[in-house]
């Protein structure tokens, strides 16, 4: 994470670095800015599926936090509810913990993230890419639409079949249309 970080403090991460440095004993470490609230699973756990406005807000402050990141090189690779803090009226990606920087060598083959919001290339060896986080923001808005987890069956191996099928249970009728006119907007 330290790597990840190093040349990007300048850049419009979602969440400020405040210092990096190094223990007595040579590990490194971060520290970033305190944030406290609720996360988004929280909230769906709670209160279930997002209002259509609160939905489009996620999209627009998830997507555009990733994009951030990338821009800064920047790879999450742990994009989930647990890891999108609600922030007064919108949202923020945290957990930056296990993030790398694109093209670093440790993203190959490292099978790193949380089962249900990997992208199914990740399970064949393949590199985190950039595309792998907006996965994982997919996943994530369909929860948030849904109230549940696109992938998630009843056993670990189900959910990896599921997931590298791309077999999902359909979004509800209302939740379709809403969702297909504003992509055709």
């Amino acid at each position: 994470e330290m790597h990840s970080v190093t040349g990007v403090q300048t850049c419009a991460l979602p969440i400020s670095i405040l210092d990096l440095d190094h223990t007595d004993d040579g590990r490194p470490y971060l520290v970033f800015e305190a944030l406290s609230g609720r996360t988004l699973a929280d909230d769906i756990r709670e209160h279930g599926a997002l209002a259509p406005e609160r939905l489009d807000r996620l999209a627009d402050d998830l997507l555009g936090g990733i994009g951030a990141a990338h821009s800064c090189g920047v790879l999450h690779r742990d994009i989930k509810p647990s890891n999108v803090l609600v922030d007064g009226d919108g949202f923020r990606i945290t957990d930056f913990g296990i993030a790398s920087v694109e093209d670093e060598t440790a993203t190959q083959g490292d099978l790193i993230g949380t089962l249900g919001y990997l992208a199914p290339e990740r399970f064949d060896g393949a590199p985190a890419t950039p595309a792998g986080d907006v996965f994982s923001a997919s996943a994530v808005l369909y929860e948030a639409a849904t109230g549940r987890q696109p992938f998630r069956a009843a056993t670990a191996a189900e959910t990896v079949q599921r997931l590298c099928a791309g077999v999902h249970d359909p979004l509800p009728r209302s939740e379709e249309r809403r969702v297909g006119k504003e992509c055709r907007s």
